[in-house]
């Protein structure tokens, strides 16, 4: 479909486009009052659509005129395909990384530092090596101008010219007040392009005596596209407020990812039903070509304002990370994030536009650091020189300035310290000379900037500078593509994986291969493919594809607060510069006080209430191990008191523990758990030392809600069914009126001491995982009977251990499940989510009691564990961020209309329907080959039926064809024997819970 509107801005809304340091380019040019849109080449345009229309582009739903706008592609024949953009999706849609298309952001150290006109330098370098295979001004770098050597030159000419570009796109995606594209377009080279047209127009490029570079010129391609474009001149933020025309942050990186996709694709191979534009700019008519054009082209996209400044405004901008504020008269929230933010989850390069002027030089540092933080691997840095030559100083007469004492030699020296800055890769950034470049100060008011820009010395250094940049991308993507290949992993061990014949391309290779993940924002991976699915034997043709999956396994059940959290990086990155690391022993600091308080204390702190000591460790695993040993030297201290003292060499103690349990894999805690792939064999010492129940489970079967009993309950093959999750969960009626309470009591107290009188063992702690046992198969346990348990140890004088590892922190929609259980376990350990999902830490929380059972005369009585990154500052700071996130988010949100209807327990909403919609997983259950689906809190979990295999880890038969077909579809899981698992983030939206519910069911389907 061709929309051919068009709107020919006016003169001041051009002029008022222009940022201040254009705006003098364009008076020094003479045009003060009119530019004119390129009317004698008559070779593209890119205009705004101004129609209005009901609705909001971004998926609001007031009414409102539309901020779109098309984009014109015109090629050798001067026909131009022209588009629009669409209603925004989730996520950018894929596009090709390739070295036919070298791709380059630009940001600018501030609204006036010319990163126009360092746009126009480049597109214009590349219009002149496409058309002509030479800038004309001499210079360095690939594709300098033909010299006039010999024939040898000439011949090495040729050679460069293959490599030129095909076309040049300059995309500007958010634009107030103006156009900056038809600022780039004024000042093209028009001699070549009328050239050009006119080798065209007479059939030369078809002549025998034509020579291969005009060959390879005349399918140049140009295009101009301005992806959202307001009248007002003024910052994206507030131009979309006053002219009620928002653009969510969605909307922006779903149009530049289609532009990005389509230029990659459709406008690399072909150009079909155009438009082409008249003389006057005012008259459109359509034409149809078959033209095939080569597939490579230069891209430049150019941000608006500075590194932070504001993107535009839309009521869909409503995340955590939004700034918001309220213009309209209903009072809706208008957020914006800050272009840096905004463009990040792209994973481009980019090239910073410092400033040259007097201050600039912290200007362009701070722009940097800015973009470095968020992730931005940062290929270079480009000033116009604003270097005065001398000044006059009443005190000590006319000073010099020379070059050296330019901010451009300051940068560089910052740069190329011996610490070197670095990428987000690791990769150090900014070493090459052509790498931090000024060109020449922009000329006198009264001369026109063309002639600026065709000087020889602009020109040399722009082409060196594109040379430049054209090599570090072309280094990108050899690096990305070896990172999918066998060289990629050859001295990485996973984990959890088989490496035997994993490179066997004969067996594996279109089976298994390595997920080169480049970058990640919020809930989603930027995954890179090979184009085809396969890769060549001899891996000449690099070209991958971006793809954005979400992330459903949240990185091992990490994720709290979204991949590449800007505020969560931020807050990590001041820790570093204030401590780094220091030693914590008989130390006291800010970032572990604070985190202690919050832990014990704040309304998202799971010890509130109970626990009065936090332990710190750096794993689940080692906080498990340190959990342990304060429960059994609590265990042994009562028995002290009561007079009994162990002798260990004839009774040993041990645990109780519910099967399927998974505590970590260091050597103590691999024996709190039964015989399994994961422990037995895996070393010599293992021995299962603990007593082990079977439990019952919640989950939906058949479209209703029951609990299937353990095999010791009577009618254990037949579940028992009720009304609603909420009326599962309401322990505090159960207790009082389900019988089901009494006989978990009896039979859990049968087992133990069945236990204890046969065996040599006596059991000195329980470790509970607190309704989900998440590596045991996501499996949900009936909350009372866990309650029982409790209720059995305490009665018996056992201190009870929550691994809530992976189930607290907002996990299942609450900081700690002893909100459900009604019950405070003595010690407790908390990891994955503790840090927002960015950095490993753990702690282990304790009660006074368990404290003082370490207190003595003596150091051998005290608690020896420890680590040399113990209470890291870093990760306290990060831990600090993410309890305060959920607290705000989360716990000021548990009011009375955020809670689960029961007769006298209040559940938070969080736990059952703030995230998966229940109808929605118990509709799970009725599908073919679905034994049980269940949900609560972030996670959402299958149980397929057995295979051959049974239903072990082993049996993936029917798990593996869903999770390929979730990825597939975007979605990055991993199965568990036979079950397939979604879990999000505490911050995901419900809408995308729904999304992701929906691609698991078509999953199912497809079996």
């Amino acid at each position: 479909m061709l929309i051919l509107k068009s709107r020919k801005p006016g003169p001041l809304q051009v002029l008022s486009s222009l940022s201040s340091t254009a705006t003098r380019v364009a008076a020094a040019a003479g045009r003060k009052q009119v530019i004119k849109c390129c009317a004698s080449s008559k070779i593209m345009a890119s205009s705004a659509s101004t129609s209005s229309t009901s609705g909001y582009y971004d998926g609001s739903s007031i009414q409102q005129s539309s901020p779109y706008s098309t984009s014109t592609i015109t090629n050798k024949n001067n026909v131009s395909k022209t588009t629009t953009t669409h209603p925004p999706s989730d996520h950018p849609p894929h596009f090709l990384i390739s070295k036919a298309f070298p791709t380059h952001i630009i940001f600018g150290a501030n609204t006036d530092v010319g990163k126009t006109v360092v746009s126009t330098c480049l597109v214009k370098n590349n219009v002149l090596l496409g058309t002509t295979g030479g800038g004309g001004g001499g210079g360095g770098g690939g594709g300098r101008g033909r010299g006039q050597q010999e024939q040898q030159e000439q011949q090495q000419q040729q050679q460069q010219q293959q490599e030129y570009p095909s076309g040049v796109h300059y995309i500007k995606p958010l634009q107030c007040g103006g156009s900056d594209e038809h600022f780039v377009r004024r000042h093209l080279p028009q001699q070549q392009i009328q050239q050009l047209q006119q080798q065209q127009q007479y059939g030369q490029h078809n002549s025998s005596s034509s020579s291969n570079n005009n060959k390879n010129h005349e399918n140049f391609v140009v295009g101009l596209h301005t992806l959202f474009q307001w009248d007002t001149p003024a910052s994206p933020h507030l131009a979309s407020r006053l002219e009620n025309k928002p653009v969510s942050d969605e909307a922006v990186l779903s149009a530049l990812g289609e532009k990005l996709s389509w230029i990659t694709t459709t406008c690399a191979t072909t150009a079909t039903a155009t438009v082409t534009a008249t003389a006057n700019d005012e008259e459109r008519h359509v034409q149809n070509s078959s033209t095939t054009t080569s597939g490579s082209s230069r891209i430049w996209i150019e941000t608006a304002g500075g590194v932070l400044s504001p993107s535009a405004s839309s009521p869909r901008n409503n995340a955590p990370r939004h700034a918001a504020s309220s213009l309209s008269e209903n009072k809706t929230s208008w957020g914006w994030s800050t272009q840096a933010d905004l463009y990040s989850s792209l994973h481009l390069p980019a090239v910073l536009v410092g400033d040259g002027r007097l201050g600039g030089i912290s200007a362009t540092l701070s722009a940097l650091e800015s973009l470095i933080v968020r992730g931005y691997d940062v290929h270079a840095i480009v000033l116009i020189d604003s270097t005065t030559p001398t000044y006059q100083d009443h005190d000590h007469g006319s000073i010099i300035i020379k070059e050296e004492h330019s901010n451009v030699h300051a940068l560089q020296e910052y740069a190329r310290r011996k610490l070197k800055l670095r990428s987000g890769s690791g990769r150090p950034l900014l070493q090459h000379p052509d790498s931090i470049v000024a060109l020449p100060p922009l000329p006198p008011i009264d001369v026109p900037l063309d002639e600026y820009l065709d000087s020889c010395l602009v020109q040399e250094k722009v082409q060196c500078l594109d040379s430049y940049l054209t090599q570090q991308w072309n280094d990108h993507v050899d690096m990305l593509w070896e990172l999918g290949g066998e060289e990629g992993s050859q001295q990485l061990w996973w984990p959890f994986t088989q490496h035997q014949g994993y490179h066997d391309h004969e067996k594996n290779m279109k089976q298994k291969r390595p997920t080169v993940i480049d970058g990640a924002k919020g809930d989603y991976f930027s995954i890179l493919e090979d184009k085809d699915g396969t890769r060549g034997s001899d891996g000449t043709r690099k070209e991958l594809v971006r793809k954005f999956h979400f992330d459903a396994c949240a990185s091992w059940w990490t994720q709290g607060m979204g991949h590449g959290e800007t505020t969560l990086s931020l807050a990590a990155a001041a820790a570093a510069g204030k401590f780094g690391h220091v030693i914590f022993p008989d130390v006291v600091h800010e970032p572990a006080k604070a985190l202690a308080d919050r832990l014990i204390h704040s309304k998202s702190g799971p010890g509130r209430g109970w626990a009065s000591r936090v332990f710190f460790t750096d794993d689940g695993s080692t906080a498990m191990e340190v959990a342990i040993k304060m429960g059994m030297k609590k265990f042994l201290h009562d028995l002290e008191l009561k007079g009994t003292k162990l002798d260990e060499t004839v009774t040993k103690l041990t645990v109780c523990a519910q099967r399927d349990c998974y505590h970590g894999d260091t050597l103590g805690v691999m024996d709190v758990a039964e015989p399994s792939v994961f422990n037995k064999g895996q070393h010599p010492w293992y021995e299962p030392k603990g007593l082990f129940l079977d439990y019952p489970t919640m989950s939906y079967m058949d479209g209703s809600i029951g609990i299937s009993p353990p095999s010791c309950c009577p009618a254990s093959d037949n579940p028992i069914m009720f009304e609603s999750i909420g009326e599962i969960l309401d322990i505090r009626k159960r207790l009082s009126s389900d019988h089901l309470y009494d006989h978990y009591s009896k039979v859990i107290e049968q087992e133990w001491d069945t236990y204890e009188s046969e065996s040599d063992r006596l059991i000195g702690s329980v470790i509970i995982e607190p309704i989900l046992l998440g590596a045991g198969g996501m499996k949900f346990i009936d909350p009372l009977w866990q309650r029982a348990l409790m209720d059995v140890s305490c009665t018996r004088s056992v201190p009870v251990i929550f691994d809530e590892v992976a189930s607290g922190m907002y996990r299942l929609g609450v900081s700690s499940c002893r909100e459900i259980l009604g019950a405070n376990p003595d010690i407790a350990a908390y990891a994955k989510l503790l840090t927002g999902g960015l950095v490993p830490m753990s702690v282990t929380l304790a009660t006074d009691d368990v404290f003082r059972t370490f207190l003595g005369d003596s150091k051998a009585e005290a608690l020896l564990h420890g680590h040399s990154y113990t209470a890291h500052t870093v990760g306290c700071v990060s831990s600090i961020h993410a309890l305060d996130t959920y607290a705000e988010l989360l716990e000021n949100h548990h009011d009375s209309s955020n809670k689960v209807e029961t007769t006298s327990q209040v559940i938070p909403k969080f736990v059952v329907d703030a995230y998966f919609d229940q109808q929605e997983v118990a509709a799970l259950s009725n599908l073919p080959f679905v034994q049980q689906s269940m949900s609560l809190g972030t996670v959402l979990a299958i149980t397929l039926e057995p295979d051959e295999k049974g239903s072990g880890y082993a049996a993936n038969g029917k798990s593996v064809p869903v999770v390929r077909n979730l990825l597939k579809n975007g979605v990055y899981a991993r199965p568990l024997g036979n079950v397939v698992y979604i879990m999000v983030s505490p911050l995901t939206k419900k809408e995308e819970c729904s999304r992701l519910c929906s691609l698991l069911k078509d999953s199912v389907l497809t079996l």
